[in-house]
């Protein structure tokens, strides 16, 4: 599979969760209105931050080196890399 392929269904799959998020969202707001929504919201993604970063906490405050090393490597993107296209909500 080409690269660019590749990053046609990253982009894709990006797109696809930011709108899941968005549907998620509008319905909670139906339900509970617009604060306490967001606050839902924020709470459930702050908990997904909390599982994600435990695999990184041995490397706190002190290994930087080790971090660098223990995350994917990435290459410096141009303006060309970022995707462009409607994203009417």
């Amino acid at each position: 599979m080409s690269e660019e392929i590749l990053r046609q269904q990253l982009y894709a799959a990006y797109k696809n969760r930011g709108m899941m998020y968005y549907h998620i969202f509008q319905e909670l707001r139906k339900e509970v209105g617009d604060e306490k929504a967001a606050e839902i919201m924020k709470r459930g993604i702050y908990n997904r931050g909390l599982e994600i970063g435990k695999k990184y906490a041995k490397f706190s405050p002190a290994d930087l080196e080790g971090l660098k090393r223990r995350l994917p490597s990435r290459r410096r993107r141009s303006r060309r890399d970022v995707p462009t296209g409607s994203t009417s909500l």
